[in-house]
């Protein structure tokens, strides 16, 4: 809490100490400053994809974690498929370096693949009991509101922090550019590769 308290008071002071001016802008700042719009939207995608989430497990649990059982090996059998593929279309006829390391890289998924069927094979009797134990949280959760505020009360504290910390590090990097353009002049991008 006290390096929170920390971080804070010196992203306060920081702000208080920076004006926004039309000043050419590095390019860190300029990417993060164009990016709010995106940054937004995906904040409010993350939560609908949440609402969405707790909804179809709490209404589907039984065909949801089957379809997930089904899905993954399927996804990472062409996860591990198509670069396979794509390695012997290469530029050089498959035998470049990048084709060969595709063609070494897609092992991996495919193992994941094995590795997720022979351990849901094996735990296919723990599987019943997951079930249960996910129906009897999605049964405590819908009898139990304050437990729904709290779970939804971290996720905004979450989002609300991340978009104050995005804006401490974009006023970080803003206060930087200043402070180039002081001490080196204007032509300080001329002058520094960082600017």
């Amino acid at each position: 809490m006290v390096l929170m308290a920390c971080m804070f008071t010196t992203s306060f002071v920081v702000w208080l100490h920076t004006e926004e001016t039309k000043l050419p802008l590095d390019t860190v700042y300029r990417t993060l400053h164009s990016a709010i719009h995106l940054l937004a939207v995906d904040t409010f995608l993350a939560i609908a994809v949440s609402l969405v989430w707790m909804y179809l497990l709490r209404s589907f649990v039984k065909p949801l974690i089957y379809l997930i059982l089904v899905s993954v090996p399927v996804v990472l059998a062409a996860l591990s498929l198509y670069p396979l593929i794509m390695s012997y279309k290469g530029k050089m006829g498959g035998n470049g370096p990048q084709d060969k390391a595709m063609r070494w890289g897609s092992i991996f998924p495919a193992l994941m693949a094995g590795f997720w069927v022979y351990f849901a094979y094996k735990g296919r009797n723990a599987l019943g009991r997951a079930v249960g134990i996910i129906q009897l949280a999605c049964k405590i959760l819908g009898e139990n509101p304050a437990l729904v505020l709290l779970s939804f009360g971290t996720l905004v504290g979450v989002c609300v922090f991340t978009w104050i910390w995005v804006g401490m590090f974009t006023r970080v990097f803003w206060i930087g550019n200043t402070l180039l353009k002081g001490m080196f002049g204007e032509d300080c991008c001329e002058k520094l590769p960082m600017c």
